[in-house]
């Protein structure tokens, strides 16, 4: 399955642990705020026990989203491309 990360996270700290941890856990940032990749379960948990206990519930959002191959293939990039695929070419070939 591929993960998509979406945050809007206000203090500079939070935002820079919680984007620290998405890259360390095998996420590859797609947009500044939007991150993608496949992710075994244990390191999606610390992601998420992690945003927990650092979003500020009355100023902060995450969502986590989880995606088929089949639904994946289906993406529509619009406007100006992203300097790099959505994902390197060992991660799609491996997966589709």
């Amino acid at each position: 399955m591929y993960t998509w990360v979406f945050y809007d996270i206000s203090d500079n700290k939070t935002r820079h642990k919680i984007a620290t941890c998405c890259r360390n856990i095998g996420l590859r940032r797609v947009q500044k705020s939007v991150f993608l990749g496949m992710v075994k379960k244990k390191h999606l948990k610390r992601l998420v026990a992690l945003a927990k206990e650092r979003l500020d519930q009355e100023r902060d959002s995450m969502l986590i989203s989880s995606m088929s191959k089949e639904a994946f293939e289906q993406v529509q990039l619009l406007g100006r491309p992203n300097q790099k695929p959505l994902l390197p070419e060992r991660e799609l070939t491996s997966f589709l």
